[in-house]
């Protein structure tokens, strides 16, 4: 589900959500494993 949720913006196409989420990825991922 939070891949998929993730994902859904990245296709979108929104290169400011994609640069954003990139730093905010790593560090949820993180956490997350």
């Amino acid at each position: 589900m939070a891949k998929k949720e993730m994902r859904q913006p990245i296709e979108s196409g929104c290169p400011d959500g994609f640069q954003y989420m990139h730093p905010v990825m790593l560090r949820n991922f993180g956490q997350w494993q």
